[in-house]
């Protein structure tokens, strides 16, 4: 009995190291995938910042681009209404003359 019950306490002591050694290999495992997956999510991490800041730059640029083009839609707008002032006084001018014409016509026929 005493050999039997020790080939029993060596076959469980087999049973407990292999368990072990397996244990110990998946942790190892699970280890490794851990690292990668960190080191994956900061790659991901780092690519997304550079991606933002990219977007973020664009952004600024074409912002200063629609603001160049608001001052140089301004200045044309200043200029129009300058031309537009000015040509309605011509026309005020012109038509005040046509008047002055007309009244002179009528008073030589005596229209008036």
């Amino acid at each position: 009995m005493p050999d039997s019950l020790m080939y029993l306490y060596l076959m469980s002591l087999a049973t407990l190291i292999l368990l072990a050694i397996g244990i110990l290999t998946i942790n190892a495992r699970i280890t490794d995938l851990n690292t990668a997956l960190h080191k994956r999510m900061d790659d991901l991490s780092t690519a997304l910042h550079k991606r933002m800041d990219d977007l973020r730059t664009d952004t600024f640029a074409r912002f200063e681009r629609l603001e160049g083009q608001n001052t140089r839609l301004e200045g044309q707008n200043t200029r129009l209404q300058e031309q537009y002032t000015r040509l309605e006084s011509v026309l005020v001018g012109k038509l005040a003359e046509v008047e002055s014409r007309l009244a002179r016509i009528e008073s030589h026929l005596g229209l008036h």
